[in-house]
Parts: structure tokens; C-alpha cells; sequence
């Protein structure tokens, strides 16, 4: 009989310690429950407010477009990507100018800055553009040359003789409304990045392989970089799909 008793008040006091606990770790975890949805929740609205932002200003705000890898910035332009487009290209003094590591000095007024390595463009053969009708790696060529303007008129079908290049020179930089040669590389970076944006998602889906780096980085750009790669290829072959069936 006491042995019963004994068992019975056990069994209560067992059933009491872990209804307590129970109800302590349900209680725990309903705070971190509610605690990760509430950042989740918040996260999702800065990322959805910064989308927003972006469709907007990035088409009517001018931002900043460098080439560069290894520390090293080879060309550039600042405007607003559309179809209409006008850009400035960076003279060599204000190219050199630049730092990487020091992007927010260089902001300025521009909405933002674009990073841009050689890796980024992998999905380009070549580029047709008005009169210019050139290969990737030859553009890579001319943007790396100190003779970018000579480079480019050897490449022409019809040969020019080297005693006619300087005039050359001079009548291409003018027919483009350019003066320098540093210039004249960030109009073919411009094509070639011109090219590549026909695909809309190409800045997301280099940037989330790390060949662009966006500043300021904000929640958008930040959320795309955390995306499983495979996704965001999935979502650049569906709109090449559509890209397809639409020409």
C-alpha cells in the first residue's frame, strides 16, 4: 500500500517536472518562433522595398560602370542603361583616379557602382554594334592595349596603311565624339555591357557568382547574393526561353 502511494506521488511529481519543462521549451521555442518570422518579415520588407527602389532608379538615376580585375581599373562610363542610352566615358586621369577600395568616395552622385570583371561577359562570342562588328577577346585586346585606337582600325576588312592611321585616329575619336583613347575603351566596354544587359537578369546572376560587385550593396543585392546559384540560372534560361520565342 505505501509502496503504491509512493509511486503514485513519483509519477505526480515526474508528470509536474515535465509539464514544466515541456511547457518552458514549448514557450522557448515559440519566442524563437516568432522572433525569426519577425526578421524574416522585416527582411522581406527591406528587400521588396529595395527591388522597388531599384526598378526605378536605376533607370532613371546615372550610375557608374568600371572594368577591372585584379585591383586594376582598364575602363569605364557612367549613365543610364536603356535603350536610348547616353554615357560619359572616364578619361584616363579620372579613371586613375579611382580606387576599388575606396568605392564610397567615388559614389558621388552616381546611384550606384558597378564593379565588372572580364568573367562576367563568358556568355559573349562577339558584339554587332552600328559599324563594329568584333570578338570578345578582341575587345579585351583593345581595352588592354596603350594603342587601343590603332588596334581596333588593324582589325577593320579593308587594310590601312600605317602612314594613314594617325588621321584615322583622329577622324574615328571625332566621328564618336570622344578625344582620348581611355575613352575610346569605355565605349567598347560600353558595347559589350550594352550587349549583355539584352539578358535582364545578367547583373543579378554575375553578381550572385561574384564577377560584379554592386555598392552600395543594399538589401536586394544582398538576399540574391545568398540565392542558391542553380536558381538564378534556372530563372536566366527561362527568360532566354522566353527571349527566344519572343524573336
Amino acid at each position: 500500500m505505501i509502496e503504491s502511494i509512493i509511486w503514485i506521488i513519483l509519477i505526480i511529481v515526474i508528470g509536474i517536472v515535465m509539464f514544466k519543462i515541456t511547457k518552458s521549451i514549448l514557450k522557448t521555442m515559440f519566442l524563437v518562433f516568432s522572433a525569426v518570422s519577425l526578421i524574416i518579415l522585416i527582411f522581406g520588407f527591406f528587400v521588396i522595398s529595395d527591388t522597388m527602389d531599384f526598378n526605378e532608379n536605376f533607370q532613371t538615376q546615372p550610375s557608374l560602370f568600371l572594368l577591372g580585375d585584379s585591383g586594376e581599373l582598364t575602363a569605364g562610363f557612367s549613365g543610364i542603361p536603356s535603350e536610348e542610352a547616353q554615357f560619359t566615358f572616364l578619361s584616363e586621369e579620372r579613371l586613375g583616379s579611382y580606387n576599388e577600395s575606396n568605392l564610397e568616395n567615388i559614389l558621388q552622385d552616381n546611384y550606384k557602382i558597378f564593379l565588372i570583371k572580364k568573367d562576367a561577359f563568358g556568355s559573349v562570342d562577339q558584339i554587332e554594334a552600328e559599324n563594329i562588328n568584333i570578338t570578345k577577346k578582341e575587345i579585351f585586346n583593345i581595352i588592354d592595349s596603350e594603342t587601343p585606337v590603332y588596334d581596333y582600325l588593324r582589325l577593320q576588312p579593308e587594310e590601312i596603311p600605317e602612314s594613314v592611321l594617325p588621321q584615322a585616329k583622329e577622324d574615328i575619336l571625332s566621328q564618336m565624339d570622344i578625344e582620348t583613347e581611355a575613352e575610346f575603351k569605355g565605349l567598347i566596354f560600353a558595347i559589350l555591357f550594352s550587349k549583355t544587359m539584352e539578358n535582364p537578369l545578367f547583373l543579378f546572376s554575375q553578381h550572385q557568382k561574384e564577377n560584379i560587385i554592386v555598392y552600395p550593396e543594399t538589401a536586394m543585392f544582398k538576399f540574391i547574393k545568398r540565392m542558391p546559384l542553380s536558381l538564378i540560372d534556372n530563372l536566366v534560361n527561362v527568360k532566354r526561353g522566353e527571349q527566344d520565342r519572343d524573336t
